[in-house]
């Protein structure tokens, strides 16, 4: 029944909603890349439950088009970089000059450029990028070092970075002048983990709409609890690391707000039973004061949804 959702949900596109392949920004790039390597992920799960079955063949397909937007943004992703890997002759061109690399060089470079900000072991470069598990980890840091110390002649020495306990990555923007900062990458992604979150809930919630079964239902929890953990993880960076001037940001500090004041209320009528008359009259009449800050921010959600919209 899982295998039907995703069918339903994937059939008719050819592009997920608010996906822009011309777009320039660098963190919605990355953002749509780790979107669409969650979803092959999932959908391979799905393949192997379904093993067998009369869907198998249609999934498949489904996985291949999942596959060919991943490799679509991942060259998106190299164009903005501005670095440019020629599969035949292994040479690296970057703001105008080339640089010629063995080919192991050049295929795990390629490969740490497709799946930026994502840190890979030893283990799983030699396996992944090489399709040889047989390499050390002596060897792949070998490899590596070989590899960084070549990109200095390009200027591309801070590309390959070493993430403590968790391996290597890209996670520099390439392209030349001022990035974005990491935390602004890092709200983007999130805002794009959310959308795509929101948007597989409610195709899945119309499905149930038609067929409500239970299998349908449990899903349906389980990716409300997916959503709000990524609404939570969203409103989070943004307060922490957003500026007043970056739109979104205020329709998430007032909804903090309303939150806030929505359990302060809760805490408030529960204590209210143990209080003397003229402390309840007091605490009614802040209660009061409060409900009227609460329209107001209400309100202001809806203004600064419309602007930001």
């Amino acid at each position: 029944m899982e295998a039907r959702v995703l069918r339903d949900t994937w059939g008719d596109w050819s592009e997920l909603p608010g996906e822009d392949l011309t777009t320039s920004a660098l963190p919605e790039v990355a953002g749509w890349i780790s979107i669409y390597e969650e979803l092959a992920s999932v959908l391979r799960s799905v393949i192997t439950r379904a093993n067998g079955s009369p869907e198998s063949g249609e999934l498949q397909r489904h996985l291949a088009w999942i596959e060919d937007r991943l490799a679509a943004w991942r060259d998106r992703h190299a164009e903005l970089a501005g670095v440019v890997i020629d599969p035949k002759d292994h040479t690296l061109t970057y703001a105008g000059k080339s640089l010629r690399l063995t080919r192991r060089e050049a295929h795990l470079l390629d490969f740490l450029l497709r799946h930026p900000r994502r840190p890979f072991t030893s283990k799983q470069l030699a396996t992944l990028a090489w399709q040889n598990s047989r390499l050390s980890d002596a060897q792949v840091r070998t490899y590596i070092m070989r590899l960084r110390s070549r990109l200095r002649e390009m200027g591309l020495e801070h590309v390959i970075t070493v993430v403590r306990n968790r391996g290597y990555g890209v996670t520099a923007p390439l392209v030349v002048g001022e990035g974005p900062s990491i935390a602004e990458s890092l709200i983007s992604s999130r805002l794009l983990v959310l959308q795509s979150k929101r948007m597989m809930l409610a195709s899945l919630e119309r499905r149930l709409q038609k067929e409500a079964l239970e299998s349908l239902m449990r899903r349906a929890d389980r990716l409300r609890e997916e959503t709000a953990n990524a609404q939570e993880q969203y409103s989070s960076s943004m307060l922490r690391w957003g500026s007043p001037e970056r739109a979104g940001y205020w329709p998430v500090a007032y909804s903090r707000l309303v939150e806030t004041a929505d359990r302060l209320f809760t805490k408030m009528r529960r204590a209210v039973v143990d209080m003397p008359p003229a402390e309840r009259f007091q605490l009614a009449a802040e209660v009061e004061m409060l409900e009227v800050l609460v329209e107001g921010w209400r309100e202001a959600i809806r203004a600064s949804v419309i602007a930001v919209a």
